[in-house]
């Protein structure tokens, strides 16, 4: 900003080397000001994407845990489904083999 005011008012400058010299400091000095200002803004954005990168493996890994939770949880809710339904298969055939031979000593007597 100083250097773009001092550009209008360069013609009332007491000498011209003078002028010449305070107006390239100042460029140096906006010249290195836009420097550091890319520098800082390539040191927040790279911690930025190395944080990314980290929170995007970490949700991956954490999503694979979760799927792999979620199939063993299935499987054993499959297993323990069938083992009630052979359990209740096995008491309902003991049940009918009851009732038959409680018909089967009916008709005997």
């Amino acid at each position: 900003f100083t250097y773009i005011l001092t550009t209008l008012f360069s013609s009332l400058l007491i000498s011209h080397w003078i002028g010449v010299l305070i107006l390239f400091n100042l460029l140096l000095m906006m010249f290195l000001s836009a420097f550091r200002f890319l520098l800082i803004m390539y040191i927040i954005f790279s911690k930025d994407a190395k944080k990314y990168y980290e929170l995007s493996e970490q949700e991956a890994a954490e999503k694979q845990k979760f799927e792999t939770t979620i199939k063993r949880l299935n499987n054993f809710l499959n297993e323990q489904e069938t083992r009630k339904a052979t359990e209740r298969s096995m008491q309902l055939a003991e049940k009918i083999k009851k009732k038959n031979q409680e018909k089967a000593n009916d008709k005997k007597k």
